[in-house]
């Protein structure tokens, strides 16, 4: 992730990275990076909605930071991503915005919703690529009601006004809850010339398991509320 951010230097200001393992290959990781890194240790696991909350507070004491970006750990920006955020973020007149986030096969593997159609179909399509995505249903920026955060931007106002990730979710489904938080008071897009991959490792059938029951319990807590 921090390697893929070096073509981002000139819009980026610099990077918080929430060592939520307290890793002792964490400053070799992140030394000599061409945009400044500061890493704040968490001192335990704070599960990943309070560990994006963690670095959140931390960003905004820079009174002159204007937008944050989310990236998860195992994601990797693509040249321009963050340049081509912001300019949807402007056309739109949005708070918040999601690039076309790829799998390892250039697949678009997660995305936001419910988008308008025909998109909201195409982008459901087994391995639709972001080049066919564009072809038909065209690069306009698109509205959503919440949206993953593998990789999500958003503004100062934005985090301000609605707060942060929910603590106590733990681990699925926090970013779900955080940015319909936000399309509740202000507007969230996706922008189709964006993209960015996410690269988890392989996990184990177990490890899978506890994964979607935490990700059904969790949305159907915010689904009801």
């Amino acid at each position: 992730l921090l390697m893929s951010l070096r073509s981002e230097a000139g819009a980026v200001a610099g990077v918080v990275v929430v060592d939520n393992a307290a890793s002792a290959e964490t400053p070799a990781a992140v030394a000599g990076r061409a945009v400044p890194v500061q890493v704040v240790a968490s001192g335990r696991n704070l599960g990943c909605g309070r560990g994006v909350a963690l670095g959140l507070r931390e960003a905004l004491r820079d009174p002159a930071a204007t937008h944050f970006a989310v990236f998860d750990d195992d994601a990797q920006a693509t040249p321009g991503l963050v340049r081509l955020l912001l300019a949807a973020l402007d056309l739109a007149s949005a708070d918040a915005v999601t690039p076309l986030i790829l799998n390892r096969a250039g697949h678009i593997g997660w995305f936001p919703g419910p988008l308008a159609q025909p998109a909201w179909d195409l982008i459901r399509s087994q391995e639709m690529t972001p080049v066919e995505f564009r072809a038909r249903g065209g690069i306009a920026p698109l509205a959503w009601t919440w949206a993953p955060w593998p990789s999500l931007l958003v503004t100062r106002r934005a985090v301000e006004a609605v707060g942060f990730p929910r603590d106590d979710f733990w681990f699925q489904g926090e970013d779900i809850e955080w940015t319909a938080r936000i399309s509740a008071r202000f507007k969230g897009v996706l922008a189709p010339q964006a993209e960015s991959r996410h690269l988890p490792p392989p996990g184990d059938s177990r490890r899978s398991a506890l994964k979607a029951a935490a990700m059904l319990q969790n949305n159907v807590f915010t689904a009801s509320r």
